[in-house]
């Protein structure tokens, strides 16, 4: 991780989560992922990135995806 906090990390997966949903539109996944996602955004705006970031990676995982890498 080359400097990036964990709040820049919530942002890039909660863009991340929110095409991907887009991409699923319909799917019953897709629903169960964005109800994930938005505990993630609650987790990360209250100060607990790490659960968040977790909701997020699960969310994702849901929809097949692979969370996208820290730079």
């Amino acid at each position: 991780m080359a400097g990036q906090t964990r709040t820049d990390r919530c942002s890039k997966l909660q863009n991340q989560l929110a095409e991907q949903i887009k991409n699923h539109a319909g799917s019953s996944r897709s629903a169960k992922a964005a109800t994930i996602g938005a505990k993630a955004k609650k987790f990360c705006a209250s100060g607990k990135q790490a659960q968040g970031l977790r909701a997020y990676a699960k969310a994702l995982q849901l929809l097949g995806v692979q969370p996208i890498d820290p730079e």
